[in-house]
């Protein structure tokens, strides 16, 4: 039992913060994947707004693809996904004249996209809320 707290005792949490946020690792390994994703868009610069699952880890939350896994609600491949490669970044235009292909880059067309459901980072990166974002990754999982 003190190998447990041991471990826990090492985490650096600020003692006010680690009240409210019950789970610290996963927190500071979204942090983390946001971070990476972060340069990796930055790096990309793709003049397009990212979506899906690449939103999501911009905005620092868990995606289907994480939740993914033998015994899991949801279904990342439906049948009538086309093959991308697992690390794809995931954009979004709004008429399919915008669309182009880019490797690693999975495009989609979203017409009715709003400008409220879009922000931009400071690096200069874009991406949807978070609500438009699930609307996006809705687009590709289904419930098994």
């Amino acid at each position: 039992m003190d190998e447990f707290y041991e471990e826990w005792d090492a985490i650096p949490v600020d003692i006010h913060e680690s009240r409210r946020n019950s789970y610290p690792l996963l927190q500071s390994h979204l942090w983390q994947t946001a971070s990476q994703m972060m340069r990796r868009c930055a790096h990309a610069n793709i003049p397009c707004m990212y979506c899906g699952s690449t939103a999501l880890r911009l905005l620092g939350v868990e995606t289907p693809g994480d939740l993914s896994g033998p015994g899991n609600v949801w279904d990342t491949a439906p049948p009538h996904a086309t093959k991308q490669p697992k690390d794809a970044l995931h954009v979004v235009v709004r008429t399919a004249g915008e669309r182009h292909e880019l490797p690693d880059v999975r495009m989609r067309v979203w017409k009715g996209l709003a400008v409220d459901s879009m922000q931009q980072f400071a690096t200069g990166v874009q991406c949807l809320r978070p609500a438009a974002a699930w609307a996006s990754v809705a687009m590709d999982a289904t419930m098994l």
